[in-house]
């Protein structure tokens, strides 16, 4: 049997009567919604209308009793529910049950008809939407870790399941990108700011993958470094002429520093930490050193920056000669280059390794990784003429095994 819908009312509200006795009996019960198919526009109302609203979708069931979305809006502001209650009729987003009481019909249930969609327009996610999203999340992972733990997500809902995944996929990026950092850091490359990652979540990550062999540390993060000079301190100043070797030192206690007295002739910013410590090891008197830990992090460059500043000195950056050592010594110059101080690669030209260490072949990712540093435009003739032997030859190279 069809139902049979009365003419719309001025208000655009058409009714349904439903199990209609007679009067004197209070036996009725009818439904009435909008003859609209089509859900209004909810932007007019003012942040606290859309925040009760907010307050009513927030559970899974689109099928509601007044009253007790009444009791979550407050019955202090039973006005402003019934406003809403209107509101929501006649923009087409509910039905509503009414039942016939000695005070005249009154809603007992509230169906909204488009729940995903309301909770959508109104800021909250679409749980629809996001449901099929995670059922085609897709995408391979760089290692056998990462693959295990995405395919641990199905049993999560779909809202965690997604942002689990994408934290996942933006630590393949850092994986693949070779980024050493602090949580922090990782944070601000995962989803652009520093705090956006909550405990819950870095309780998971850790649960599930070494982060601190990925490059993600949650100690102070310290910057190995030789300095043939002293530092000058607001209470004096520090010599490391009289410390043996290289020193390890924070970004905050070389942001103190005020200035650097001492002569200096370059600063060499080696990648590997072997390296590093061979190339201290040789150095001269007036040599400064400095270990850069792969893709250089946000407080490396901050500490190394400020150090620049004030011990202006030529830059010798020597990294591995392979595609993600072209775009690690082209980061670091990029410091140089914003203080106007000259650079250049150091044992980076083919000619200082060929026949010297062992050649090993290129990975996709490596070609990957060549692609965005021509991409890039890097117009160094050092970086690109090791760039074109890269490609020429399909090969690469760790730099421990001829740096000296």
């Amino acid at each position: 049997m069809s139902e049979v819908w009365s003419t719309p009312d001025l208000q655009g509200i058409k009714t349904l009567n439903i199990d209609v006795g007679a009067k004197r009996t209070l036996r009725g019960k009818r439904r009435r919604r909008s003859v609209s198919e089509t859900p209004g526009s909810l932007a007019m109302l003012a942040e606290e209308q859309k925040g009760v609203i907010r307050a009513w979708i927030k559970g899974s069931s689109s099928r509601r009793k007044w009253n007790n979305l009444l009791a979550t809006s407050g019955f202090a502001n039973i006005l402003l529910a019934e406003e809403l209650l209107r509101t929501l009729l006649e923009a087409s987003w509910i039905e509503v049950e009414e039942h016939r009481t000695q005070r005249g019909w009154e809603t007992v249930w509230v169906d909204f008809l488009a729940y995903e969609d309301l909770r959508e327009h109104l800021g909250l996610s679409n749980r629809d939407k996001e449901k099929a999203q995670a059922d085609n999340l897709g995408g391979d992972f760089a290692t056998d870790d990462l693959r295990v733990s995405a395919a641990q997500l199905d049993a999560l809902s779909a809202a965690t399941k997604i942002k689990r995944h994408e934290l996942l996929s933006s630590l393949d990026g850092w994986i693949q990108e070779g980024i050493q950092g602090t949580r922090r850091d990782f944070s601000l490359f995962a989803r652009g700011r520093t705090k956006d990652i909550t405990s819950t979540e870095w309780d998971w990550l850790e649960s599930q993958l070494d982060l601190a062999s990925f490059g993600i540390v949650t100690h102070t993060p310290l910057v190995r470094i030789k300095i043939p000079g002293a530092l000058v301190f607001p209470e004096g100043q520090v010599d490391f002429r009289l410390l043996p070797s290289f020193v390890a030192l924070t970004e905050g206690q070389i942001l103190r520093a005020t200035g650097f007295q001492g002569e200096l002739s370059c600063w060499k910013v080696v990648e590997n930490l072997t390296s590093f410590e061979r190339v201290v090891g040789s150095s001269g008197e007036k040599e400064g050193v400095i270990w850069v830990p792969g893709f250089a992090p946000s407080w490396w460059v901050r500490s190394v920056t400020h150090l620049l500043a004030m011990a202006r000195a030529p830059g010798m950056i020597s990294c591995d000669p392979d595609p993600a050592g072209l775009l690690i010594a082209s980061q670091v110059g990029e410091v140089w280059k914003q203080q106007k101080v000259a650079w250049e690669p150091w044992f980076m030209n083919p000619k200082d390794f060929e026949g010297k260490g062992i050649l090993i072949s290129m990975t996709d990712p490596d070609l990957g990784l060549l692609k965005t540093f021509n991409a890039r435009g890097c117009n160094h003739p050092g970086l690109v003429e090791l760039a074109r032997w890269l490609e020429k030859h399909n090969k690469k190279l760790e730099q421990e095994s001829f740096v000296q």
